[in-house]
């Protein structure tokens, strides 16, 4: 069989192939190619050198086989660390921007509520309404409303009692008021104040409470 495969044509070994397909597996063992090729494939070192090849003689041939050789490995590595630091730092730089630019326009939606100067309003202050923000579910596109939500919790408290006040309250100790408050619509408002507005002018600008001028009829 040796003889008759050396003396056949490439033609006629796959005309022969065709005809016996059970045969190539034995035709291949006698192959002197195919046993190198089996022999060098069992050695990594061989092998790694063959797939090289096969990559140089075929450049778009897909060999997945094929390691690049170490220095350009360790080069790719190091552009690639690089591409991989730099990108890091610019995520880092572009987060910082547009966190800085959030809370400059949280300080301006504050103020506004407060009818305050920006400087006036703190990095406290800011803190607190990122922290409501976050506390409330509030996302940055919704700042407005959080911030006159913020602010609305820290309005003053309303007088926890709803009874009413006597008008009279407070007002004991001053006589000019309680003759206000008792005056009939007929009563002189006028006449009735008058000693009390020259006890203040005498207070405000004469510093004595007991000298008073006399009084008009």
């Amino acid at each position: 069989m040796n003889n008759r495969l050396a003396d056949m044509t490439t033609a006629d070994v796959l005309e022969f192939i065709e005809a016996n397909p059970g045969l190539i597996p034995h035709i291949a063992n006698f192959d002197s190619r195919v046993k190198l090729l089996e022999t060098l494939d069992k050695n990594p070192k061989h092998r790694k050198a063959l797939r090289l090849m096969s990559k140089e003689a075929f450049p778009n041939a897909a060999i997945a086989e094929v390691d690049l050789p170490a220095e350009y490995e360790a080069k790719l590595k190091e552009r690639d660390d690089k591409i991989a630091k730099l990108e890091e730092r610019l995520d880092t730089s572009e987060k910082t921007t547009r966190y800085q630019g959030f809370r400059g326009r949280l300080r301006r939606l504050a103020a506004e509520a407060e009818d305050e100067a920006l400087e006036d309003i703190t990095e406290g202050t800011l803190d607190e309404i990122i922290t409501f923000m976050k506390d409330n579910d509030f996302g940055e596109k919704s700042a407005a409303n959080a911030v006159e939500a913020f602010y609305k919790t820290k309005a003053p408290a309303t007088p926890s009692s709803t009874e009413a006040r006597s008008p009279l309250e407070g007002a004991a100790d001053d006589t000019y008021m309680q003759k206000l408050l008792k005056a009939s619509p007929s009563d002189d408002l006028y006449a009735l104040g008058m000693p009390d507005i020259e006890r203040v002018f005498h207070e405000e600008f004469t510093g004595s409470p007991t000298k008073r001028r006399p009084q008009l009829a």
